[in-house]
């Protein structure tokens, strides 16, 4: 496993970069230094290695043998040889792309847990459309463009003595080749030409900096003052075509449907409102849906 040190100093440099260009800035109703230092662990400390089976497996066993492990450590691998998404689907994870895991210890109240993955699809989004890609997320944070998908992400659970982890995978498709006949696509594949792979990579991790500490800045102002609104839902229908779509839902649906409906909503909690057919309200809060 070959450590890619400069690779690593380059990355956090663009991202104090972003950092600093924020900072002075206000967003959805936050300044930009509380938003800061409420999302600051994201990019805080990352491991770049050359080749790795699987980031999330490495960051799992390192968070076990490690009491004191930093919040936020990312483990980024230029390549992956044994990725996986959902349910252990095969997810291709060549030299090209940004494959990455991210260690966020899990403190967010009830209220806004339902927003944790969300807000990896914002970052995502928000990157690729600063480099000219108008991908939209699907719900819950995958990216999809052109009946294509460009980017997927993976949380898991992990926990050392008595705290929890969230792993969250992320897989772009950045200047990667892709299998024939997989309908999926990448930055380069859409704009004809490579994209600054540390650029991306900083873009991001700021990104989801960003929205983490949003995240946690609604967390803590509208949990002590039920007047204030909350933007989430707001960001995802810019981000998201998930509204007014006809669409299939189940936890997995390459084994069962557990129905169909017209998405009218999404509520306080990222939970998404589906009218069946039969004009019954459903209130979905994990699994997948699919475009009909």
């Amino acid at each position: 496993m070959k450590r890619l040190v400069k690779l690593e100093k380059d990355i956090l440099a663009l991202i104090e970069a972003e950092t600093l260009k924020f900072r002075d800035n206000y967003f959805y109703g936050f300044s930009g230094e509380e938003v800061l230092r409420r999302g600051r662990e994201v990019g805080q400390e990352i491991f770049v290695f050359e080749r790795l089976p699987r980031a999330t497996d490495f960051l799992r066993q390192k968070i076990k043998k490690d009491p004191l492990i930093k919040n936020g450590l990312t483990v980024l691998a230029l390549e992956m040889t044994e990725a996986k998404g959902r349910f252990s689907r095969t997810w291709v994870a060549s030299k090209g792309g940004l494959w990455l895991t991210i260690a966020l210890y899990d403190d967010i109240t009830p209220e806004f847990k339902g927003w944790v993955s969300i807000i990896i699809g914002f970052a995502l989004t928000e990157t690729v459309q600063a480099f000219g890609v108008p991908a939209r997320q699907k719900w819950i944070n995958d990216l999809w463009i052109n009946e294509k998908k460009l980017a997927g992400v993976l949380i898991e659970r992990s926990s050392n003595y008595e705290d929890a982890w969230y792993l969250v995978g992320v897989g772009l498709n950045v200047n990667n080749s892709l299998p024939v006949g997989l309908p999926a696509t990448s930055l380069k594949e859409i704009l004809g030409h490579e994209v600054n792979f540390p650029e991306v990579s900083a873009k991001f991790l700021f990104n989801l900096r960003k929205y983490l500490g949003l995240l946690r800045a609604c967390e803590a102002h509208l949990l002590q003052d039920k007047k204030l609104k909350n933007p989430l839902p707001g960001i995802f229908k810019i981000f998201s075509d998930t509204i007014g779509r006809y669409v299939a839902f189940g936890e997995d649906l390459t084994e069962r449907e557990e129905g169909r409906g017209v998405v009218i909503d999404i509520d306080d909690r990222g939970r998404l409102l589906i009218e069946s057919s039969s004009g019954r309200q459903i209130k979905l809060f994990s699994g997948e849906i699919k475009y009909l």
